[in-house]
Parts: C-alpha cells; structure tokens; sequence
C-alpha cells in the first residue's frame, strides 16, 4: 500500500516537472497561437522568450511638427496585445509621463506589404509604463493575430495632428516603438 503511494506522488512529480520543462522548451510556438488561454499565461508568467517585450520596431523621433509622417516598417512576433508608444531612456530627467500625459494626438494608420489598410486610428488617450530601460507613454493597442496579423511585414505611418511646444521642443530625446506589452 505505501509503494503505490509512493508510485502515484512519484508520477505526479514527474509530470508536473515534465509539464514545466515543455512550457520552456515550447515557449516561442505556444506565445504565437492565440487560443492557448491558461497555458499562454503560465508561459508567459514562468519562461517568456528573451524577445518577448522588446520593442518590435524603435526609431528616434526626428519631428513632432503637425502632419510630420514617421513609418515604422515591422512583423509581430507573438499573438496578444501590442502597444503604439513613445518612450525616453530612464536616465532623461526631462519627462515623467507617469505623472503628466503628454498632450500629443496621433494618427495611426497600419498598411498590408501590399499597401492594403488594415487598421486606422486617431489616439490621444492612453497610459504611462515604467519599464526596465524606459519611460513611456502608449497611445494605441491592438491585438495579433485578430487585429493585425502575425509574421507579415506591416508598415506603420503615425502622423502628428497635435502636439504641444514642450514636447516638440525635446522631440530629438523621445523614439516612437511598436511592442508586445503584457496580457495579462
């Protein structure tokens, strides 16, 4: 009786371990699928890809004068929620959008490798992040596959369409990224 016990907590062990090393040997194929539910989280949670929250496409911000047009050609890697910010290194002491919205509308207009629209907005709301190498503020989600879709190259045109003097002024410190941000 105790070496049947002892059997059945043996095996659950083991699966239990077996289970966690095929969540990080699968981590990559099982963040791409969009229907994983629990298993997506439990990855992303306990064995996230290395490229998991990087930034998907980064550029300096040259201008934020109105009508000025930055394209961001780029492909999502994993299905989830992606966020449409811009950011400043957190050693700039310059902004602290975790306490002041900028006050910056954009238009966001996503096109297929074929020129085709596939997504368009004007955003001016949205939320501060703290991250480990930046400050940031996001403007739009959206996600993938059922918003944009995975592995296809995608261009990006955000146009300013209002912008204030303080900002503007300091555009050369900021970069406008496109990145894979939590789900959860």
């Amino acid at each position: 009786m105790i070496k049947k016990g002892l059997y059945i907590i043996t095996g659950l062990i083991l699966s239990i371990v077996l289970f966690f090393i095929s969540l990080y040997i699968f981590n990559e194929p099982i963040l791409k699928k969009s229907n994983l539910g629990p298993l997506k989280t439990l990855t992303t949670v306990f064995f996230p890809p290395n490229d998991l929250y990087r930034p998907l496409v980064s550029t300096p911000i040259e201008s934020l004068e109105i009508s000025n047009a930055t394209i961001l050609n780029f492909k999502n890697k994993y299905s989830g929620r992606h966020g449409v910010a811009i950011s400043i290194g957190k050693d700039e002491k310059m902004f602290d959008f975790t306490e002041i919205a900028p006050e910056l509308t954009l238009k966001l207009d996503f096109y297929s490798e074929e020129g085709d629209l596939l997504l368009s907005r004007a955003e001016k709301n949205g939320w501060s992040y703290l991250g480990a190498k930046d400050i940031g503020y996001v403007f739009m989600t959206y996600d993938a596959p059922s918003g944009l879709p995975l592995g296809l190259a995608l261009r990006c045109e955000v146009t300013v369409l209002n912008v204030n003097s303080e900002l503007n002024n300091n555009s050369s410190k900021l970069n406008l990224i496109i990145k894979k941000i939590s789900d959860l």
